[in-house]
């Protein structure tokens, strides 16, 4: 178990999420979480000897693809505001080996006493006051307590109900006083939630599935949260310099549960696990006998009494922003963590701004793990080649200044990352999805300037293709020419053997042609077969010439991506003005016709480039399925795209110029734009890539299986 003088060290690293400089160093925020299950990120596991069925799947299945202890299907609240904040997820105190350099989270399942005493011993006195005074304390607390009351005292009345409110609050102010004494000064409160609407409180006092909440529990939440109110006025009046802000989760919540299509969700009194009239009892047991729904993103509830990951990241926003109903007063978060505390023990509002010029050795590698943060994987290499499909941001450098770019501008990018960062989504790419699974931070545009390649880039950009047709776009050749260049960098750096090496175990990903047949059936729209198939040809001879190119450079596995549906796209049904099930034609076949002739060309390269490993996954395939049932894929609707205008919402996503419609929910929509997916479908195309899916789209090896691949020197390869 981690000694409590262990809380803070010396400052070795930060590991940051952010995706425009995915190395940018928030050193100076610190965060630290007390309370309940609602926050655990999976400090039970050292404290119990028994099973806990949080610590297996089917929890944390939809983000992290395992268990981590975290009651939910995926992330926490505090793992969002730790990613708004630039940090990686902060850790459990009970980790051994930890970072706590930013902070650390005393969370735990079941909790209901605030009972730590974190001291500060090895940064001096004065540092470690100002990085306590400066951290911002998020607690979520009392829920246990309640729920354990009720179910003792089932027919308590409000006059002793009041009492034991009282004996709570006694106790949860001794220990607000005890993190003021250390150090603490800025607080961020979470209300109770209305425990008599969780299901499973339903279910326990057997309720119907309809709207009816069990009223006494119901109540006894409402009380405590009126007399929270005054603890924190008498609170923030008897400790000078505190700053204390109210977040109501009880409201939150009770929306959502009341009023779940409003908020994205298709239930809001059932959970998605579990056994029983609302699913509320069981989730992850031992024996396996529970049900599991298909998407819990539908659900308000993961369990009985836990939120979805999708729940959690509307608290979190919440919390972050206020949102238009201001749950969170007097502060935001964000405000709480500008907030400077003064050594007067006065506040005033100061600029934060991010800590630049780490060198490569302290930049390291950043990773979203979570059971180990800090974990590195810098032996894997990563490099993506292609269109806007994989584009994370290379557009910007090329365009002329003041050019206006959709794709850096909202509602792009506020799904996932809150804000534009030229990806054409509401949120990540695929190749965003499968760096995580490596542990690795999103891989950088070969662009940006003074990123930290060591890890690779992506050398992708909207509108490319495999000719040079575009001024505003890098085509394919020109991206193959930057990754000689970075590869020379390579070998000046590392020398000669050791960037060979990298280069040869990297992981090529590829989408391109897309846009070729865009072009092509858009100026010869009455093309026959025949002329198809010569362009065709046209097209794949470019292309095998530039793979030559990177195998000579060095590279040795690849993954290509074949062409989408192009006719079944929204933004192509809209041009031919036809109807949502059916798909252009002509459009159609002729990606039908270069995917079937890739194959043949993959099969080419592979016999040609000794020691070469191809694998092709079938993006037209994957992507076809979920536009044909987007139901069985956990969508509303896969003909008509998210953001844009037209019958289809086919075109004009985010054009400053004109008014263009905005869905509520993109995780109901395969697409986002007229051409481009949701992040919620672009997570599942790189879920398939990663391991095969149940058809099989991906062949003869997963891009798992080829960043397992070790590519001798003798140009021969081993498992």
């Amino acid at each position: 178990m981690a000694n409590p003088s262990h809380m803070l060290f010396v400052i070795s690293l930060c590991v940051s999420v952010t995706l425009l400089n995915p190395f940018t160093c928030y050193a100076n925020y610190y965060f630290f979480i007390f309370g309940d299950s609602l926050y655990d990120p999976g400090n039970n596991q050292y404290v119990s000897q028994g099973y806990i069925p949080a610590y297996h799947k089917p929890y944390g299945t939809t983000f992290f693809n395992h268990s981590t202890g975290r009651f939910s299907d995926g992330r926490v609240v505090p793992d969002f505001i730790a990613a708004n904040l630039n940090l990686s997820f902060i850790p459990p105190y009970l980790e051994p080996g930890a970072n706590f350099t930013n902070g650390a989270s005393f969370a735990s399942a079941g909790a209901g006493v605030l009972d730590t005493n974190p001291e500060a011993a090895e940064l001096g006195d004065d540092e470690a006051s100002k990085r306590l005074a400066s951290a911002v304390y998020l607690i979520s607390m009392a829920g246990d307590d309640y729920f354990a009351y009720i179910t003792k005292y089932p027919n308590s009345t409000q006059s002793q109900q009041l009492i034991f409110i009282d004996s709570v609050l006694d106790n949860f102010t001794k220990y607000i006083k005890d993190i003021y004494n250390i150090g603490g000064r800025k607080f961020m409160i979470q209300t109770v939630a209305p425990i008599g609407c969780l299901p499973m409180m339903k279910q326990t006092y057997s309720l119907s599935l309809g709207d009816a909440c069990a009223g006494r529990p119901l109540t006894l939440a409402k009380l405590h949260n009126s007399q929270l109110v005054i603890a924190l006025e008498e609170l923030q009046t008897n400790l000078t310099g505190s700053v204390f802000s109210l977040f109501d989760y009880h409201r939150a919540m009770g929306d959502r549960i009341d009023n779940p299509a409003k908020f994205g969700f298709k239930e809001g009194g059932v959970a998605c696990c579990g056994t029983g009239s609302h699913r509320a009892d069981s989730c992850g047991e031992e024996t396996g006998d529970y049900e599991v729904c298909f998407n819990p993103h539908e659900y308000v509830f993961f369990d009985g009494g836990h939120n979805t990951e999708k729940a959690n990241y509307q608290m979190a926003d919440l919390m972050w922003t206020g949102g238009p109903d201001n749950m969170a007063s007097p502060h935001t978060i964000k405000d709480l963590f500008d907030l400077e505390i003064l050594p007067t023990a006065t506040t005033k509002i100061s600029s934060r701004k991010s800590v630049r010029g780490f060198n490569n050795q302290e930049r390291l590698c950043v990773s979203v793990t979570l059971l180990n943060p800090f974990t590195c994987y810098a032996d894997n290499y990563f490099f993506i080649l292609g269109d806007s499909l994989y584009d994370v941001g290379n557009n910007q450098y090329i365009v002329e200044p003041g050019t206006y770019l959709p794709q850096y501008h909202k509602p792009y990018g506020t799904t996932f990352l809150n804000h534009a960062t030229g990806r054409y989504s509401d949120g990540r790419a695929p190749p965003d999805f499968i760096a995580s699974k490596l542990n690795m931070s999103f891989i950088p545009p070969i662009l940006e300037p003074e990123a930290d390649f060591t890890n690779g880039a992506s050398f992708a950009s909207g509108g490319a293709s495999v000719f040079d047709t575009s001024t505003q776009a890098i085509y394919f050749g020109k991206q193959v020419e930057l990754f000689k260049k970075l590869s020379l960098k390579w070998k000046a750096e590392l020398g000669e053997e050791e960037a060979n090496k990298r280069l040869a175990n990297a992981v090529y990903l590829i989408s391109i042609c897309g846009n070729d047949y865009f072009r092509f059936s858009t100026n010869f729209p009455h093309s026959n077969q025949s002329e198809q198939l010569e362009y065709i040809d046209t097209v794949l001879v470019e292309f095998k010439k530039e793979i030559k190119n990177m195998y000579n450079i060095g590279g040795r596995k690849f993954m290509i991506q074949n062409v989408s549906p192009l006719g079944c796209l929204p933004r192509h049904k809209e041009k031919y003005n036809i109807s949502t099930d059916v798909c252009a034609g002509r459009s159609l076949v002729l990606t039908k016709l270069h995917n079937s002739q890739l194959i043949i060309a993959l099969e080419e390269l592979k016999s040609s480039l000794t020691g070469s490993v191809f694998s092709h996954f079938d993006y037209h395939k994957a992507t076809g399925d979920r536009i044909n049932d987007p139901a069985k894929y956990g969508f509303k609707e896969g003909g008509t795209a998210c953001c844009g205008v037209g019958s289809h919402r086919g075109s004009g996503c985010g054009d400053v110029t004109n008014d263009y419609e905005l869905c509520f929910n993109p995780n109901e929509y395969v697409w986002f734009d007229g051409a481009h997916h949701s992040d919620k479908a672009n997570g599942q195309l790189a879920e398939l890539m990663w391991n095969g899916g149940p058809d099989n789209v991906v062949s003869p090896h997963t891009i798992k299986d080829l960043f397992d691949l070790e590519i001798l020197p003798a140009a021969t390869t081993t498992t």
